[in-house]
């Protein structure tokens, strides 16, 4: 796994995360995912990928926001986060020189 503090090329990020329900009348649990989607455009430095991933976790952890099936099920607790990166085969701007090829 690499974090994107390590990333030497342009790239895109998903944002998705899974949460778990609870049924108020059984006792069920179920989980549930979201996917928030991509970057909008080509993430070029690491200071726009951080404010990006700030701003899609301050989304997630808004509780009031989250889907439920209907009015039966309530938020249990929070299961995962999965953010994944797609790289591009593009330098990020002012990282230093480029590669001779």
């Amino acid at each position: 796994m690499t974090k994107v503090e390590a990333l030497q090329t342009s790239f895109y990020l998903r944002f998705s995360y899974t949460y778990q329900l609870r049924n108020i009348e059984n006792g069920k649990v179920m989980l549930f995912n979201t996917n928030l989607g991509g970057s909008p455009t080509l993430l070029t430095t690491h200071a726009a990928a951080r404010e990006w991933l700030h701003e899609k976790d301050a989304s997630r952890l808004d509780t009031n926001q989250v889907d439920l099936p209907n009015t039966k099920w309530s938020f249990q607790r929070w299961v995962q986060v999965q953010v994944k990166a797609i790289l591009v085969e593009q330098p990020l701007l002012g990282q230093g020189r480029l590669p001779d090829w």
